[in-house]
């Protein structure tokens, strides 16, 4: 048993298992170079911070956060009659990060009147409740499309949640994580790859589950 989990562990630290694991799930939805005509609010899933009072918002957020919201912005700009929206949770001592992200929109363009926040999320499944609500007694009159932004990675755990909800949706994927590198090349970058691509796969088994026991 040790010899093989000396294999497995070796084995995740090439891209050679760690891309394929990755790439099954990021390789599901093509780059969104546009947001589509009938757009009617744009999220950006949340992730960690680095805040610091001294900090400008473009060095509080992790880089997959500063990802995901500088490509909500890229899309935002190809669309701008959307609503541009970020939400999370409040960490001890810190800013929200929704205020973070949406400081950066500004910063980068995004009128102010054009973006709305979900403060107290506490995951993907409450970010997209919060979002469901808003569209149904506010965006009535815009159209119902949603664009989802966040990592290659996540969407298609996001995508599963959203499968219960009547809305048109259109993923956006960013944050991409798969390298092309030598087989033989050992590194702790792709055992983690490896680690949150497994992440992924088992929140997507026990959404599938709960949605069996959920059936009358």
């Amino acid at each position: 048993m040790i010899t093989l989990s000396l294999f497995i562990l070796i084995g995740l630290s090439s891209p050679l298992l760690s891309n394929p694991l990755v790439k099954s799930l990021e390789s599901k939805y093509p780059i969104l170079l546009s947001a589509p005509e009938d757009t009617a609010l744009i999220l950006v899933l949340a992730n960690s911070q680095a805040w610091a009072d001294e900090r400008p918002s473009n060095t509080a957020m992790l880089a997959v956060g500063l990802s995901r919201i500088t490509e909500g912005v890229r899309l935002w700009k190809t669309r701008p009659s959307a609503m541009l929206a970020t939400s999370s949770k409040k960490l001890d001592g810190q800013a929200d990060q929704t205020t973070t992200m949406l400081q950066f929109a500004i910063e980068k363009g995004v009128s102010p009147e054009h973006t709305v926040q979900f403060p107290g999320t506490r995951d993907t499944s409450d970010e997209i409740k919060a979002v469901m609500d808003y569209m149904k007694h506010h965006l009535s009159d815009k159209g119902q499309r949603l664009v989802v932004v966040s990592s290659a990675l996540h969407l298609a755990r996001a995508e599963v949640m959203l499968q219960e909800y009547e809305v048109l949706y259109t993923m956006a994927p960013t944050d991409f994580l798969a390298i092309h590198a030598p087989w033989h090349r050992l590194s702790g970058q792709f055992l983690e790859n490896a680690n949150r691509a497994m992440h992924e796969y088992i929140g997507i088994a026990w959404l599938h589950l709960q949605s069996v026991f959920k059936r009358p």
